[in-house]
């Protein structure tokens, strides 16, 4: 996947960590040379062509979502980047897809090559990344022509979740302070041990998330939680309350905080649909499933592999020869599980619990098997590194991440490597850990900061996997569609974008605005939806989006990028309509699944008769059973006009943002222009503005000592 400043980290720290805090790494591990003008490509509308995959039209203003990542006040500190004050508001970053996560920024899909009607893949064909958002940051804000910054997999960021040393440290403080010569360092603690993270480098920037309304730094999920569940229950609160606060707790991505407040509900409302529904679920989760349906193909299509079994819903069949690997993803898998059917009993509902376990693949670095079964099974399209076969009751996964971008940094943390440098032992944090003899302190801080975003990055690819495609996967295990019928794509999608943790998320979440196609679709809507009432909705519910997508093309060429732009629409619009229906027409869309899974098996079914499915479960149809024409566009009226009200929290941030990413995209397009017209190809950084020029820069291992050279060293280690 592609992306100008898309890729993110998430790294989460313990729950009973203090004072933690978000910051956010940028970098650009590459050379503004490759950033090139291709005719013909990008989004429609001006839009970044948005990680390969992203949603159509995400880029322009809009495209940041940034308000409150999902409930909070918080923001993306700008003021290191080009000396701003302002913040990038990360309120339920629960997962932008194609930009900074910021405002409930869980949301984002992506996905590898594959996928009906050549989809490239995944969730927005994302050349591996969740969504296959190759790009970042939303789309060629106001870029005059094509060129996008979804054409640089080298810009990075990274997204983490960390604890300082001493919890008295106002990081945000520390790393912004301009009275320093040096630029500042501080020491922090993070899952996986200890580093320093440098206010700057010659290609990276670390700045604070910090909450929008005082510029203190955004507290940690869990800790906001004690807070506002300590608020709730001293107010005696009503039934409705209770509610609330577990649905924020779900979209905070708190699945085991959930029983705790909706125990609360039981106490004063044990009557009430959800506190039934919640007792219903909870009691069959508790009871481990035995019943493994695996065995019979596992033989003749995995030989070599071996069975993890000790999940309590889960079959693992992996040949992964990372322990830690396995674990971390029967873990992920249970919680997407849990908050899956937590989500239906918040609504009264209490989906049927498999009576089967739930059979994932887990393939390990080599890309082999995995593609051979993407071919030979019932396969779905590629989100971010796996996907579903429908047939087969099958989710297959990599247990290494694709795109491009992560490639990109993992190429850059080679020349490391190559050095004798070891992720693992310098991230421990341990004294001279993990590093060659004589390395300078500049060299060990440098060193720790790219380790640690590749180790983020790494994380955040598996947990948009697995949250996307265990979804797709509970949609058929918990019966609400059946195996022999094939679904329309616009509602698979639809669904597991809703569930997924996206790209660029903080922390995880379940059915919060996705920071990722919320600003996309208000992109959308503005400039390229159908023009005739009622014409958008039908054109997503007979899945007319996906299939007129272009042809795929070759990489990098025009027919791929309209491929890409077309894909992206079709996947925003399909995200939009399904979090409408989820949030405002629940029965409505019980009564689709029902209506879907009366269809003829296997038949793929044409527009009239998906059509016609979507009106009788929604009541938009005549007594005569024929779909009243003025009711479907009075239904388009009330979705649209209900998204329109959609927002995050900070939307004056947003803007902020946006027009700070706008100027740098235009900085770098003409640094490229510049540098092309000179014959020169110069190297990363972050253009006018970014890179420091003085003492702090990046020296490389290798770099002579003495005073840093105006504009810093290159980035890239001596030969």
């Amino acid at each position: 996947m592609k992306s100008w400043f898309l890729a993110s980290a998430l790294l989460f720290a313990s729950a009973g960590l203090a004072s933690a805090e978000y910051v956010v790494i940028i970098a650009n591990v590459g050379t503004v040379k490759e950033l090139q003008t291709q005719p013909g490509a990008g989004m429609a509308g001006g839009g970044m062509r948005g990680m390969q995959g992203m949603p159509p039209g995400m880029g322009n203003p809009g495209a940041l979502p940034t308000s409150s990542m999902r409930g909070n006040q918080g923001g993306l500190p700008t003021s290191s980047m080009r000396g701003n004050q302002g913040g990038l508001p990360t309120s339920s970053m629960r997962g932008n897809q194609g930009g900074l996560p910021t405002s409930s920024m869980m949301g984002n899909p992506n996905g590898m090559r594959g996928g009906p009607n050549g989809m490239r893949g995944g969730m927005m064909g994302m050349r591996g990344g969740m969504m296959g958002m190759r790009g970042g940051m939303g789309g060629p804000m106001g870029m005059g022509d094509t060129t996008d910054v979804d054409d640089v997999p080298e810009f990075i960021i990274a997204i983490v979740e960390l604890n300082p040393v001493n919890p008295n440290t106002d990081i945000h403080k520390k790393l912004t302070d301009t009275r320093l010569t040096q630029f500042p360092t501080v020491s922090v603690k993070h899952k996986w041990g200890k580093s320093t993270l440098l206010a700057r480098t010659k290609f990276a920037q670390t700045i604070v998330l910090t909450n929008d309304s005082n510029h203190k730094p955004l507290k940690s999920v869990p800790h906001r939680f004690d807070d506002k569940f300590k608020k709730l229950i001293e107010n005696k609160p009503r039934a409705s309350e209770i509610l609330e606060m577990a649905d924020w707790t779900l979209e905070h991505g708190l699945v085991d905080k959930f029983p705790q407040v909706m125990d609360k509900l039981v106490e004063i409302d044990k009557s009430n649909p959800a506190a039934v529904a919640y007792l219903k679920v909870k009691a069959e989760l508790n009871k481990p499933i035995k019943d493994d349906t695996s065995a019979g193909w596992r033989s003749k299509l995995l030989r070599g592999y071996k069975v993890d079994d000790e999940s309590p819903h889960y079959t693992i069949i992996h040949n992964s020869p990372s322990v830690e690997a396995v674990k971390s993803h029967k873990e992920l898998l249970e919680n997407s599980l849990k908050g899956f059917y937590y989500w239906f009993a918040l609504k009264g509902v209490a989906q049927p619990m498999p009576n089967h376990r739930q059979v994932v693949v887990l393939t390990g670095g080599e890309n082999k098997d995995f593609r051979r079964l993407h071919k030979i099974l019932t396969s779905g399209p590629v989100v971010v590194d796996g996907f579903f076969a429908r047939r087969e009751n099958l989710a297959v996964m990599t247990s290494k991440r694709q795109d491009e971008t992560y490639d990109s940094l993992k190429k850059f943390w080679r020349r490391w490597e190559d050095r004798s440098y070891e992720a693992t032992k310098i991230l421990s944090g341990k004294s001279r850990a993990g590093y060659p003899a004589g390395t300078s302190a500049d060299d060990i801080h440098v060193a720790q900061l790219v380790a640690l975003m590749v180790k983020a990055l790494e994380q955040e690819g598996e947990l948009a996997t697995i949250s996307h495609d265990a979804s797709r996967q509970l949609l058929y295990a918990s019966g609400l569609l059946p195996s022999n019928v094939a679904a329309p794509e616009w509602l698979l999608f639809g669904m597991g974008s809703f569930f997924e943790t996206p790209l660029q998320s903080p922390w995880a979440g379940i059915g919060a605005p996705s920071a990722y196609y919320l600003p996309r679709w208000k992109e959308l809507k503005g400039k390229r939806l159908e023009k005739k009432p009622g014409d958008t909705l039908r054109k997503v519910v007979t899945d007319a989006y996906f299939r007129a997508l272009p042809p795929e093309g070759k990489p990098e060429s025009p027919e791929r990028h309209a491929h890409d732009s077309a894909l992206r629409k079709a996947r925003t619009a399909a995200w939009s309509l399904t979090y409408f229906l989820a949030k405002q027409r629940f029965d409505g869309l019980q009564n689709y699944f029902k209506e879907l899974s009366k269809m003829p098996r296997d038949i793929e079914l044409d527009d009239e008769a998906l059509l016609a499915c979507f009106a009788r479960a929604f009541g938009k149809v005549d007594r005569n059973n024929k779909v009243v024409n003025a009711d479907l566009n009075a239904m388009e009226r009330d979705w649209f006009s209900y998204m329109g009200n959609v927002k995050f929290e900070s939307e004056s941030t947003m803007k902020k943002i946006q027009k700070i990413f706008k100027d740098k995209l235009e900085e770098t397009k003409n640094a490229a222009k510049n540098n092309a017209a000179q014959g020169q190809g110069q190297q990363g950084g972050f253009g006018p503005g970014m890179n420091p020029q003085g003492p702090g820069g990046f020296r490389p291992p290798g770099a002579p000592n003495g005073p840093v050279p105006p504009g810093g060293f290159s980035p890239r280690p001596n030969p």
